[in-house]
Parts: structure tokens; sequence; C-alpha cells
């Protein structure tokens, strides 16, 4: 019987990477000459819409320029070079501005070159000029994507200059800049320090930890640090491109790890046992958010977006924002105030959670629209969504031998090697999701869900792996983050007023919703606001969030600001008003 259950999964596994390998290979079948002639018919008709030609024909080449190792430039090949050779001479020239103290970003501009193509300019200095390829890489003409680009460096430019010069500066003390790993080591070192200093310091006031690490950041960054020491912040934190990477790298550990846990804490027999509660706190507390969230991103201004042309993107993504909730810090929380066992409490808990399955789920799909290096027509949309159906497929008919596979190595081995398999898995699971275009979130969390659920599975095995995390790559993580957050939002009265305003209207849809779903459950008036108010809680997921948002190129540091400090405003103010709304429970009992 176990044999013939091995070869039906066997075969469920091969059958599923054949249709995966079909799904993938849809975007190759299109020739050149069609891609060509098609390409000819749209051109005759005025026509550069991309969707009008990609949807029967070949893209055209296209390769990245990584500007200040954070932002990307998508451009075509030409008939002189090809698309890497051409992103290669203009990552050249946007370093010459960088570097430069005499070329000011804010002259920008548009002009027509003599070959009459519209270019994106510095005074008499050509960054880059615009192609037929280009237009159809982003289904613009040429003077709307000169535009466009001419906006988004103009920003981009503008926001890194300042620490490029300020790294020239100490170029001289170069000693950490030649040696990579020795300055990754002393990176990790101080912001891990910081991390804990600031982290017990959140500790003595009654805030979570995850706050005083994201200070800790904030403190070594250009808010603070590169204010008052700026030789010694790009010394130590220099405007290059790889050793950020570097950084970035060990950081995204953190993420792949915290997600795991997040999703270990997933108990579905828990959630339906609650029934009504649960599920109107949950599901309204989660949709109407998601709804209220993707409407302020279509409503924002234009200097709020990275580009005009993600803008639904962008909506989207805001929308799942507004809709998760951080289960970690929630159940902290609701720990420290003993009321995990209670009623509220455990509703609380479980809305918090389907929040952040829900919100897994749509930052996947958001994930596919923010690729700026494919075109996102049906095909590629649906061979994406069909390769995340198959993953989950996957994962649930190996689940038995997953944990078949766990039990065999915990009755020959010891519980290191259990860990170790653990972890491999988990790597294994967020690399798939991530290839498939569907992040490394899907992946983290579906695999902690699942692994949670594994019998040979113990808090023994589990207990090492959150030490570790919570005391080393979560701390940095978070650190890292702090390095990004740009405070200037607290000091320009038009980006603080946005500040409130995003605030208020995240708390009033978030609690808002959870109270009325927890009414539509017949739960009381103050229980119902204290699982809203619970549920508040963004903590580390929206921390979470926010940085794949950035990293994604969805957000400005402004935006990215905006909804880091949202984060930790949420999560400060979650104990004090459950505090209050528990007393007048207890009041009303």
């Amino acid at each position: 019987m176990l044999i013939q259950k091995w070869r039906l999964i066997n075969g469920a596994v091969q059958v599923a990477l054949l249709l995966l390998a079909f799904f993938t290979s849809i975007p190759q079948a299109r020739t050149d000459e069609q891609y060509q002639l098609k390409t000819a018919e749209a051109l005759a008709q005025g026509r550069t819409n991309a969707k009008d030609i990609f949807s029967t024909s070949k893209a055209p080449d296209s390769a990245e320029v990584i500007i200040g190792g954070r932002y990307r430039l998508l451009l075509s090949s030409t008939p002189n070079f090809t698309a890497q050779e051409r992103a290669e001479i203009v990552g050249r020239r946007i370093e010459n501005i960088l570097n430069n103290d005499q070329m000011n970003p804010k002259s920008i501009t548009v002009r027509i070159s003599k070959t009459g193509a519209p270019s994106v300019v510095l005074n008499d200095f050509v960054i880059v000029a615009t192609t037929a390829n280009d237009t159809l890489l982003y289904g613009k003409k040429q003077t709307e994507l000169a535009e466009l680009w001419s906006q988004t460096l103009k920003t981009q430019i503008t926001e890194l200059q300042p620490g490029y010069l300020n790294s020239n500066k100490v170029s001289n003390l170069n000693l950490l800049r030649q040696n990579r790993v020795l300055l990754l080591i002393l990176q990790i070192a101080i912001l891990l320090f910081a991390a804990f200093a600031c982290g017990q310091i959140m500790i003595a006031l009654g805030q979570p930890p995850v706050i005083g690490q994201l200070l800790a950041g904030i403190l070594l960054g250009p808010s603070f640090l590169g204010n008052v020491a700026p030789q010694i912040y790009r010394l130590v934190f220099p405007a290059d491109k790889v050793q950020a990477n570097l950084l970035e790298a060990v950081s995204w550990l953190g993420v792949i790890f915290l997600l795991m846990l997040s999703g270990m804490e997933m108990n579905l027999d828990f959630i339906r046992r609650q029934r009504a509660p649960a599920f109107g706190a949950a599901v309204w507390g989660s949709i109407f958010p998601f709804m209220i969230g993707a409407g302020v991103g279509f409503l924002l201004p234009d200097s709020f977006l990275v580009s005009v042309d993600q803008r639904s993107a962008f909506a989207l993504y805001l929308g799942t924002v507004f809709s998760v909730s951080s289960v970690p810090v929630v159940a902290k929380i609701l720990m420290e105030m003993k009321l995990s066992k209670h009623s509220v409490g455990q509703i609380t808990l479980s809305a918090a959670l389907v929040h952040d399955v829900f919100g897994c789920i749509l930052l996947a799909l958001v994930a596919i629209l923010a690729d700026g290096g494919h075109v996102h027509t049906p095909a590629n949309l649906i061979k994406v969504s069909i390769g995340g159906i198959i993953f989950l497929t996957i994962l649930a008919a190996s689940r038995k031998v997953i944990f078949a596979l766990l039990e065999l190595i915990k009755s020959k081995s010891n519980d290191e090697a259990l860990l170790m398999m653990v972890i491999v898995l988990l790597l294994f699971s967020a690399a798939a999701t991530q290839y498939l275009g569907l992040h490394v979130v899907l992946g983290s969390f579906s695999m902690g869900v699942l692994i949670a659920q594994a019998p040979a599975i113990s808090e023994r095995i589990i207990q090492p792996l959150r030490v570790v995390t919570m005391s080393i790559f979560a701390p940095i993580f978070f650190a890292a983050a702090g390095l990004n957050l740009n405070l200037s939002v607290l000091s320009d009265p038009q980006l603080l007023l946005t500040t409130i305003l995003f605030f208020i209207v995240v708390c009033v849809a978030k609690i808002g919703s959870g109270y009325l779903g927890a009414r539509w459950g017949k739960l009381s008036h103050w229980e119902s606001l204290a699982i809203g108010i619970g549920t508040n809680t963004y903590g580390a997921m929206g921390l979470i969030f926010a940085i794949i948002g950035f990293s994604m190129g969805l957000l400005t540091i402004n935006m990215y600001s905006i909804i880091v400090v949202m984060a930790i405003l949420t999560t400060a103010i979650a104990a004090p008003l459950l505090k209050w709304a528990t007393l007048k429970i207890k009041e009303t009992e």
C-alpha cells in the first residue's frame, strides 16, 4: 500500500512538472519573424501598445540598469547594442552623475535628439534615449516614456546622490571598502549590538523589542548617523551595490525564517472551533481593509509612486498591507496580558492568522504584477498562477512523504539532523516560489504551515530555530530595514500630514472592520472593539511587507517610511488600547 501511494504521488509530481514546463515554454513559442512582422504592422498603424504585439509575438530582449543597488530601469536592445550592453552604458552615465557634485539631478529633463528620438538629458549630458523597442516594452509612446524616465530618474538620483558624494569623501579610508567580507562582518556586529541595546530599552518601556531593533537601524542610518557623522556612516554603510546586496542577502534569511515561524502558528482546527466570531473578524477584517487600501493606492498623488505605470500593482500592494496583522506580536501581547486563553484572545489570534495568510497570498500576486522585467500578458499571468497552483498541489501531495522523511530522520539520527532537514525544506520551498515569480513569502509561509503539522516536529526541535531567528536573523533584518527609513517625513509638513492621515485611515479600516465582523458573530460591543484593536497590530508583518514592497521597486523612500511609521505606531498603541478595552469587558461581565 505504501509503495502504491508513493507511485501515485510520484506520478502526480511528474505530471505537475510536465505541466509547469509546458506553461513555462509558452512565451518562448514565438519566432523572431513573427515579432518583426507584428512590430512593423503595429508601428505602421501608429500603435505602440505592448499588449497588442506581445500577445502573439516574442518580446524584445531586455536588461536592467541597477541604480544605487535599489532601483531598476528596464531597457531593450537596439540595432547597434544588445540590451545588456546598453544597460551597462546607461548605468555608467548614471554613476557619473551620482559621483559628480557639479551635476544637479534636479535639472534632468527631456530633449529631442538630432535623430529625432526623445532623450533624457542633464544639461548637455545625454543619459538615455528612447527607442521603438522601449515603447514596445513599456506600452507607451516615445515622448510619454521619455517623460516617465525623466521624472523617475530625477527623483531617484536626487535621493541617492548625497550618499555617493559622502562616500567619496572617505575614499582614502578604503581598507573596509576593499575587504567586503570584513565590512559585512562589521556591519552585522554593529547592527546586532545596536538592535540588542535598543530592544532592551523597548522591553523596559513595555513595548515589543522589534520596535527597538528598527530604531537601531534608524539611529545608524541616514536619518541620524548620516546627519551627525556622515563620513563614519558612509564608511560603515557605503553606497556600494555589491556591499548592499551582501547585507540584503543576510537580511532575507531573516524574512524567510520569520515567515516560516508565522506559518507554524497557523492552526486550522483552532480557527474552525471559533465559528462565527472568528469567521466574521477574519473575513471582514481582511477584505474591507484590502478594499480601502487599494482605494487609497488609486487616490494617492503620482509623487508617492515610483512609476505611474505601476499604479495598479501599487494599489494592490497597499490593499495587501492594509489587510495583514502580525501574529507573533499579537500573540506576545495577548500572552503578556493573560488573554491568550480568553475567548477574545483566541478569536483575535485566529483572525490575525487568517489575515496573514490572506496577505501572503495577495503579496505573491503583487510580486507578479510588480516584476518590471516581464510584460504581463494574459499568458504570462496564467503561467505564473498555474505555477503557484502546481506548487501548492505538489506541497499538499507530498505531505505524507515529507512527514515520513522527517520521522525516518528522527528515528535514525538526532535532533540536529532533523532541524537541518527542516531548514533545507524551507529554503527549497522559498526558492521554488521565488523562481515561479510568486516571491519567497508564499513558499516560506506554506512550508511553516506544513511543518507545524508534522508529528516528528516538536517544540524541542523548533526552539533552536526560533532562538537563532529571533536573536540573530530577525534583529539584523529589522535593523537593516531601519537603515532605509527616511525620517524627513516627520519634518516635512506635507509628508507628516500624509503620514498622520495614512495612520488614521489604517486604524479606522482595521479596527472598524474587525469590530463589525465580531459584532456579526454576536459578540458584545467591548469584545468586538477589543478584537478590532488586537488585529490592528501590524508589527513585524507590516515591516516585512514594507521591505518587500521596497525591494520590488513599488515604494519610494517616502512611501516606505510612511508604512514603517504606521507599523510602529499601530504596534505601540495596541497594548494600552487592549488593556482599556478588556477592563470595560470585565466591568460589563
